[in-house]
Order: C-alpha cells, then structure tokens, then sequence
C-alpha cells in the first residue's frame, strides 16, 4: 500500500486500536464531509485541478506543474518526499509545485496552517520540510520554534495562527479534494494527470516525460508559459475521478529481455579501461549485505576477462538503510582524492562496519588527507552527486540492490560467479561480432547504448562521451542535464555547454552557483 485512505468521520471509531495508518479522517473542523465512493483515477485521463491560490515552488516558466494533496502528518506523504527531491534533481527548472493540504484532526490540521502563516512570510518550502520532518506532529509550542529557527517575523506568524488566517484556504482545498473524489494521500497531479501514493520514481518520471512533451508542444503552438500554460492544459480535464481503482496503476518494471541505455557515471568510478567491449555497470549500496556477497562475482569477473571489461560503480544507498547515504559520500569524497576502489573494498571487506568512526577509520587507512575527507564529510560536499546518481537509477526503474547492466542488459540481485561470467562472456560474443562487422572496439558500447531503452539521467554525456566539439549536437535539455552534473561533481563546465536557451541558461546558473561557479 503506498497511500493512506481518507474516511468519513462517521467510520472513524471502527479504526480505533488498530494501528492502521490506512485511515484518515478529514478534517472535522472545517465541516466539509469527504466524498465517500471508491472513485479512482484514469491513469491516462487529463482532471481539471485549479492551482487555487495555494503556495508554490519551482519555476515559474516550468512547462510541468504538479499539483499535490497531502497532509504533513501522512506516513506516505512523508515516504514521497525522497520521491520528489530526486525529481527536482532530475528535472532542474522543468518542474513547478503547487501543495495543497488535506489535513485531518488536531496537529496536521496546525501543522497546515503554521505551512500557511509561513507560505505569507515566502518561507513555505522550508516550514513543509520541517514539518515533515516530524511527520506533521506539532503544537503550538513547536511550531512557533520552528518559525523562530525559520526567522520569521513571530508577531505576524502568531496573528495568523490566532486569527486562524489559512483556514479558509485549508478548506478549500479539502473541498478540491472532495470534488476530485481523492480518497487518499498523497495524491498528485501531473498537469493534470493523477498518480495515486507514494509511488517508485520511475512512475513518476513516466508521467513527467510524456507531460514535458504535452506542454512544449502546447507552447510551440500557443506561445503560453507558467500559469497560463498549465490553465490551458488542465481546462478541458475531467471533473473527478471516475476510472481505475486507487493503488492499481501500473509501475514501470525493467524486463531481463531488453538493453538500457546505462550512462558509465561520474569520473574516478570505474575499473578497467574505458574502450573495453563490455561495461558492466552495477547499483550498489554499502549496506548491503547481497551487495556484499556480490563482490566475489565481480572479483571473478575481472581476474577472467581482464581488460575486456570494464566495471562501473553506482550508487544507490537505499532509504531503510540509514548508514548508506553518508557511506556513499565518504566513497566520493575518498574518490575526489583518487582512493574511491581502495575505499570501496575496505567496506565491503568489512560489511557492517559504517559508522562515521568506521568511515574516518577507513580513508585513513587507504590514505587520503583527513581533514580534507572531514571536511567534505560534515559539509555533505557530495551528497547531491550521490543523490543524483540515485535518482538515475530510480528513474530507469532500479529499485534494489546490486543492480547490474552488461552491456545494458539487465542482471539483478547477487550472483554466482560462474551465472555473471556466463553473461559477461555472451556480451563479449556479441561486441566481438560488431568489431569484426566494422565497429571499433572503443565505440561498442556507445553504439549498444544508441539503441537501447531508457534514458541516462544523471549525465548524459557518460555514454560516448562526445568531444567538445560535438557537445553542440546534444538536445538543449541534455546539455543542460551535462552542465549541471559537471557542477555537482565540482567540476568546469565545458564553454560549449554555456550557449543554452535562456530559460535553461538560467536554470544551470541557479544550480550551479551554490557549488562555487559563476556560468555567464
């Protein structure tokens, strides 16, 4: 289950005792009953979902604008946010985000209202994520610390609360969700299109991609941007939800049968050499225990075929394993001194043993200069570049780990060596046969990869990276993706890379300031 039912409050003592974190009951205070059919959403249908006034983020010339209902104290809601942090990561400049709040009894419904007061102070953004932070259980007394951390100016803040200023906003946005016939939360709308809980990423990126092409091709004809743009996409939508049942939308799953186009990830990450005929591309999380057992078959792997074959670390530290991230960034910033494969297989030569003092134990037996790595450990220096790298493999439609692609074909969960060197020796036929038909050996993998399904959305230029003369030919949003993961791996921005549209030359200056470059 990955969204949390509303109920009327009629119902509401049948949940009692139960622990089940399934029932909501909207708010009563407001005196709007929820809509109490089992309506569903069309997961191709267009809805009319008005933006309403609600706080927002994002550009403002975004051509996605995705509408949100939730509420602050919803375990689901609080499970997207990981969700939609990789999007904004996948998506620099392209989305817009407009909450609205469906609140249920007591601290959600406060909660709502401090996200208002501070939404009329411009801090609404950075209030919700304190919020659901401690998943929407508040007082009066905490949140009026969490406006002081905020800065807020606290006689304003107080006046609203007091006077109950957002209220009416909160109800109306209980009645949007009324009317749509939502019955759960999160609910979100992607210019219009709903998707229902808090669903894999690459759920989402469906929707996204083919909405990107919906809106620009929208504003090619019309000429309209930001709101208007949205208006006009949503105005002929449906009323309600009245399709498909809640929770049986279909997810995005990668099939053993097919080749994806698999970038090869950020500098100092791979082993072998880079014109090998095969790459061998694995997902991989430090605490991992089947991550852990994997090394032995890619050990093998590398002693068998030697410099036919390349292997490429990324990484994807998974959410309930609460030692990855940072494990991930010690990785990186071991790498930023030329000691990531060093760092690498002490961990996993000692699973378990992650803990900061493990991590500093580490680095400081590989070698590298210790206060530059604590440093870049308290600073989370590489944080994005790990989330990133994530968010890649989660668009693609990797959800666990090890997660591996030879040559781009799929090979999940830890293997026996001799079952991954069998793979590996298939894909070596197979670039042998497009060498001995004309293909230099160096290009295998580029031509593979043109071919293939799927998209490499950290950084495109990983797979056959052009020369910079070529970097011209890519599409303007991919250079765009090039530039910005150049700057989150702390690294120049080729000058080719700077002649963007205006709107995307805008997008990459935002992005890239914070890490220490000017872009003109």
């Amino acid at each position: 289950m990955s969204s949390r039912a509303v109920v009327p409050a009629s119902r509401r003592d049948a949940f009692a005792g139960r622990g089940l974190c399934a029932a909501l009951v909207l708010i009563l205070a407001l005196s709007v009953a929820p809509r109490q059919a089992s309506a569903g959403f069309d997961a191709e249908a267009i809805y009319q979902v008005p933006e309403g006034g609600a706080p927002g983020s994002g550009s403002d010339d975004a051509l996605v604008t995705i509408v949100e209902l939730s509420d602050y104290a919803c375990t689901y809601c609080v499970r997207a946010r990981a969700t939609m942090e990789a999007l904004e990561l996948l998506y620099p400049g392209q989305l817009r985000w407009i909450h609205r709040s469906v609140p249920f009894i007591s601290e959600s419904s406060l909660a709502a209202e401090a996200a208002r007061a501070a939404a009329a102070q411009g801090k609404h953004r950075a209030m919700e994520a304190r919020l659901y932070a401690v998943a929407g259980r508040v007082d009066r007394i905490t949140v009026e610390l969490l406006a002081q951390e905020l800065g807020l100016d606290m006689l304003r803040f107080r006046a609203a609360l007091d006077s109950g200023a957002g209220r009416a906003e909160i109800a109306a946005d209980v009645e949007l969700a009324r009317r749509l016939g939502v019955v759960s939360t999160p609910t979100f709308f992607i210019n219009g299109r709903a998707v229902l809980g808090a669903r894999p990423l690459a759920a989402f990126v469906e929707v996204i991609d083919a909405e990107l092409a919906r809106a620009a091709a929208l504003q090619q004809q019309t000429g309209l941007a930001g709101r208007a743009l949205y208006e006009r996409l949503v105005q002929h939508g449906r009323p309600a939800g009245d399709g498909e049942a809640p929770g049986q939308q279909s997810t995005p799953e990668l099939s053993p049968y097919a080749t994806y186009r698999v970038g090869t990830g950020w500098p100092g990450l791979s082993r072998g050499p880079s014109g090998a005929p095969v790459t061998l591309v694995v997902f991989s999380d430090f605490e991992c225990q089947f991550c852990a057992a994997n090394e032995a078959a890619l050990l093998h792997v590398r002693k068998t075929f030697g410099d036919s074959v390349r292997l490429v670390f990324r990484h994807l530290p998974l959410s309930f394993h609460r030692r990855a991230q940072l494990a991930a960034e010690a990785a990186m910033a071991a790498g930023a001194q030329g000691k990531f494969w060093e760092f690498h297989d002490r961990l996993f030569a000692r699973p378990g043993a992650l803990d900061r003092a493990d991590l500093e134990e580490a680095a400081l037996a590989v070698g590298v200069s210790m206060p530059r790595f604590r440093a870049e450990l308290d600073a989370h220096t590489h944080r994005d570049a790990v989330r990133l790298d994530a968010s890649s493999g989660g668009a693609l439609g990797v959800d666990g780990t090890p997660t591996m692609f030879v040559n781009g074909l799929l090979v999940s969960g830890a293997q026996v060596p001799a079952r991954l060197e069998e793979t590996v020796r298939a894909q070596l036929e197979a670039a042998k046969r497009l060498v001995a038909s004309g293909i230099e050996a160096g290009d295998v993998y580029a031509v593979m990869m043109g071919a293939a399904s799927g998209r490499e959305r950290a950084d495109p230029s990983t797979i056959a990276l052009p020369r910079a003369a070529q970097l011209l030919q890519l599409p303007a949003a991919e250079r765009l993706l090039v530039a910005t993961a150049a700057c989150r791996r702390r690294q120049p921005v080729p000058p080719q890379l700077v002649a963007l549209p205006l709107p995307l030359a805008r997008v990459a200056r935002e992005v890239c300031t914070p890490y220490g470059q000017d872009l003109p």
